[in-house]
């Protein structure tokens, strides 16, 4: 069996202007394996996780960009317990949280969804506003201000709306009774 160089895997990756620049920056999950150039089930636990950032260079031309490792296993780099184990980077949501140009990202864990928005001189992402409680969210401008809100639902027959603040959080859920909504 021949050993070699082991190979990172991107599992999940997302498009945002973290740093406002008004080109896009990509943002990727990749699985790195510790020394194997398979994994197998006796050899999965030695792999590990992590969140990078590519993020453009503001005046290049071409487009150049610089590779930040933003969090590896049990941390997502924004050091409020977030893990980057139980992230679900398909689930995560780009968005521009308070109407600047600087899109945030709304980060999906298990339970909870939760705002953050880079920040260059710390070289991470902090968390941005409280947590978001809801089974699935969407992100619509309900109300027409150009700000995006949060639609999501909070319950098996209950669907709620969440207007933006315009600062980047977001007002308390206003709910609606929805009879055998399944969608979503």
């Amino acid at each position: 069996r021949r050993r070699g160089r082991a190979r990172a895997a991107a599992s999940a990756t997302l498009l945002l202007d973290a740093n406002g620049d008004g080109r896009d920056d990509i943002l990727y999950k990749v699985i790195v394996p510790e020394g194997f150039t398979t994994i197998t089930p006796s050899n999965v636990n030695l792999q590990r996780m992590e969140l990078r950032l590519l993020l453009s260079q503001a005046g290049s031309d071409p487009v150049a960009y610089d590779n930040i490792l933003v969090g590896s296993n049990g941390d997502m780099g924004v050091g409020t317990g977030m893990l980057l184990d139980t992230m679900d980077l398909h689930s995560s949501r780009a968005v521009d949280l308070d109407g600047q140009g600087q899109d945030g990202l709304i980060v999906k864990q298990p339970t909870y969804y939760e705002p953050v928005r880079w920040d260059g001189a710390q070289q991470k992402f902090l968390v941005s506003g409280p947590q978001i409680l809801a089974d699935k969210l969407d992100m619509i401008d309900a109300n027409g201000d150009s700000l995006l809100d949060v639609i999501g639902f909070t319950g098996p027959d209950t669907i709620g709306v969440r207007l933006s603040s315009g600062d980047g959080t977001f007002q308390p859920w206003g709910l609606h009774y929805l009879p055998n909504a399944n969608c979503l």
